[in-house]
């Protein structure tokens, strides 16, 4: 238990350290540079536009677009390597056990980060900005869901799936907001499995399609500029980031959480 208490100490320091830091240059450097002369040239209607394609991307995924997903990656092995890594910690609650469990979530978001940079470039070089919203949904939920895995989480399940859009949101909230959401956040990974637990995915989907529109407007309609549109390699690599890296920390916080929790029940 005194090791399970030291990593979640650590992983709370990762969190505050995720939060303390400024907003990703790579998305407000670029933007700063030519908002200005561009902005004036994005239709009215184009919020609540990319708000719906977003929506259908969402749904499109959780209901058909899943198993495409899981034919990018080998679920099996991943869940092979999370009972390894869990027997490992649990056996002999060392710190370098449960660097291993890090480690293997950590190579699967390198490898998506490079993924969502590729897509965005090459997406973007040809001017094609909104049209590549499933795929971009598609990689990001593709993410999470290796994440979890990697802490024995079944990102199937109806709770989860609302677990991810909670965390999501947020990845794009600033300030005071984003600290609401993150306590709600943490609130809701612990009711899942309890009398408590609470959600609509209907409802979230849209919150998170509203977060992703406000912070991604700009950048999905500069991404559809020929030439211009390059620069989405920049704006998909940064925002799977911000994701990705929020996603690994709560998910192994989750982790020890529940095992502090499992060790705290009594005995028969």
């Amino acid at each position: 238990m005194k090791q399970v208490k030291r990593q979640l100490r650590y992983t709370q320091l990762a969190e505050d350290r995720y939060f303390g830091k400024k907003q990703s240059q790579l998305i407000k450097g670029p933007m700063d540079s030519i908002s200005e002369k561009i902005s004036q040239k994005i239709p009215r209607d184009l919020a609540g536009l990319l708000e719906k394609l977003f929506e259908k991307a969402f749904y499109f995924v959780f209901e058909k677009g899943t198993g495409l997903i899981e034919k990018t990656y080998n679920k099996e092995d991943i869940e092979v390597q999370h009972l390894a890594n869990n027997f490992v910690f649990e056996v002999s609650g060392t710190r370098s056990s449960a660097r291993k469990m890090s480690k293997a979530a950590s190579k699967h978001l390198k490898q998506g980060r490079g993924m969502a940079f590729l897509e965005g470039g090459a997406l973007g070089a040809l001017g094609i900005g909104l049209p590549d919203i499933p795929i971009f949904i598609g990689l990001l939920l593709q993410g999470i869901y290796k994440t979890a895995l990697s802490y024995g989480f079944d990102y199937l399940l109806y709770p989860e799936k609302i677990y991810m859009l909670k965390l999501i949101q947020v990845a794009f909230a600033e300030g005071e907001e984003r600290e609401r959401l993150n306590q709600s956040l943490d609130a809701y990974g612990r009711s899942i499995g309890s009398i408590n637990w609470f959600g609509s995915l209907e409802s979230e989907i849209k919150q998170t399609s509203k977060a992703l529109s406000d912070n991604l407007l700009l950048a999905k309609f500069v991404q559809g500029l020929p030439i211009v549109g390059a620069s989405g390699a920049i704006f998909n690599y940064s925002a799977y980031s911000k994701v990705s890296k929020l996603a690994a920390i709560k998910y192994k916080k989750r982790y020890l959480e529940n095992k502090l929790n499992v060790q705290r029940i009594p005995q028969e």
